[in-house]
């Protein structure tokens, strides 16, 4: 299975329009079978050709085996997922400081190896999240989002997704957004 989250940044092509060519690309890679490094190094090189108003992408790709748990990943430019273990601990997927997508050419870009194990849930998200502001232009921040993934005693992805909307929309006063929020979780279920 793979799975990309990311956010664009840029000036003159819509984002939204940025953001779909790199989904439509990334999956269309993933299905030739290609290794994830020479994936993304393919997607980089495509969307950096003639990249006149300086797009890039910043995301977290990953192919994940249902099998057997082994996860790889990349992050490029992006915030490191939460990895929260059955046993209530959580740690951040860290990885090596890879360039965002699409702003430079012939970047290598360097994959990372993680195991799910059974109970284990992976929380990967936006800036939208962490940057939400309140009323008073106070940033939700990374640190009431991970005291928040760690103290969720739920026993399923749903429930988490629900607890950080919830606590993303109840601490920005429903105020319009300046970036959208995505979460995705996996859990590594046997």
């Amino acid at each position: 299975m793979l799975f990309s989250l990311g956010d664009v940044s840029g000036k003159g092509v819509p984002a939204a329009l940025f953001m779909f060519a790199t989904q439509h690309m990334l999956r269309s890679l993933a299905m030739q079978g290609m290794p994830l490094n020479a994936i993304m190094k393919k997607l980089n090189n495509t969307l950096a050709t003639n990249n006149t108003s300086a797009m890039y992408v910043t995301m977290v790709v990953g192919r994940y085996d249902l099998r057997t748990g082994d996860l790889e990943y990349i992050l490029a430019g992006h915030q490191p997922p939460l990895l929260k273990h059955a046993n209530g601990t959580l740690t951040n997927l860290e990885g090596a400081a890879n360039f965002p997508v699409g702003n430079i050419s012939n970047i290598e870009f360097e994959s990372q190896m993680a195991k799910l194990k059974s109970g284990d849930r992976l929380v990967v998200f936006t800036d939208g999240a962490t940057e939400a502001y309140d009323g008073q232009n106070n940033l939700y921040g990374m640190k009431r989002l991970v005291s928040l993934v760690r103290e969720d005693k739920g026993s399923c992805c749903e429930e988490l997704l629900e607890t950080v909307f919830s606590s993303v929309t109840k601490f920005s006063e429903d105020k319009d957004m300046h970036d959208d929020i995505t979460v995705l979780c996996l859990h590594r279920k046997e």
